[in-house]
């Protein structure tokens, strides 16, 4: 019987094999300083996440799973990516592909290259995964899409972004895409202008908690309900869903690209507001470009029709 085999058979045999402490506690305690890393995450604690991040990269590493820890530090890309830290996205996805040959890191790393603008690199990630892993029904047809539309969104495609999501339709909402495809498309909808569209697919994250559960995408899909009402015209629901975020991310670094770009945001529509009211008008049509793949910022409005408003 292999060590393998007898560390398998521990859980009911409970013989001598069991007194490998290294193996048998170091995923466990890994897996806590990992899910502290996904909670800072999700309140946006971005530096208290990398500490996190590096404490449970450090173990695996030195109990030699060296893949494990080039995964978690690929979803570390992703998340800065995510965030609108390209620039760093970038600089640890690279270090992500000098360490790591497995599916998951390298998956993962070609998601953080694409969204931070480094098409190039992601596409020769994409060609080989392609190459090297032809039968892998999800990654196929869910994960290597995703990638190929954050490239076209990065472009100002955001047509082809969606396009090229459609066959991932089957497969968004299974553990290994963690809801990517959706997350992008409403991305995608968002820089198309299709307010509705858009709402829908952010709205379907937050329908769906026990998915990828720590990632921050859950709360940045209150930001991308906020920019989908704002483009939709509803500034009631607008503005909730701004105050719902800022107040999950009440506690985060500052100086999170995307933090600074939601109040801005969500400053600008409440002086419109007041303005409207004062001024006894409808509120008109708030243009919001998406930014978690570049800098938001807020359009001149367009005012709504009177019969629009009287409704």
């Amino acid at each position: 019987m292999t060590c393998s085999t007898k560390l398998r058979s521990c859980k009911v045999t409970r013989g001598p094999c069991c007194t490998r402490p290294r193996i048998r506690q170091v995923p466990s305690k890994r897996a806590i300083y990992s899910t502290n890393r996904g909670a800072a995450l999700a309140s946006g604690k971005l530096r208290t996440a990398r500490q996190f991040s590096r404490r449970a990269q450090d173990i695996a590493r030195k109990a030699g799973f060296t893949e494990d820890a080039a995964f978690s530090l690929a979803w570390d890309a992703l998340h800065e990516a995510d965030i609108g830290n390209y620039r760093q996205a970038r600089v640890i996805a690279q270090a992500v592909l000098r360490t790591a040959r497995g599916i998951d890191a390298r998956e993962t790393a070609a998601e953080a290259l694409a969204l931070s603008g480094d098409a190039r690199e992601a596409k020769d990630l994409v060609e080989e995964l392609r190459r090297r892993f032809p039968q892998g029904t999800v990654i196929v047809n869910a994960s290597l899409p995703t990638i190929f539309s954050s490239i076209e969104l990065q472009r100002g495609n955001p047509e082809r972004s969606i396009e090229l999501l459609q066959q991932a339709i089957p497969y968004e909402l299974g553990e290994f895409p963690s809801l990517a495809p959706i997350y992008i498309r409403g991305q995608a909808y968002l820089r198309a202008r299709r307010g509705k569209e858009a709402a829908a697919e952010f709205q379907k994250l937050l329908d769906h908690p026990g998915i990828a559960v720590f990632s921050p995408r859950h709360p940045l899909a209150r930001l991308g309900l906020a920019r989908s009402y704002a483009l939709m015209g509803d500034e009631s629901h607008s503005r909730q869903m701004y105050e719902d975020f800022l107040a999950l991310w009440r506690e985060a670094d500052a100086d999170i690209p995307i933090l600074r770009d939601a109040k801005r945001e969500y400053t600008q529509l409440r002086q419109h507001v007041g303005q409207q009211r004062s001024a006894n008008s409808g509120f008109g049509r708030l243009g919001v470009e998406s930014g978690l793949l570049e800098s938001a910022h807020v359009e001149k409005l367009q005012r709504r029709p009177a019969t629009q408003q009287a409704q």
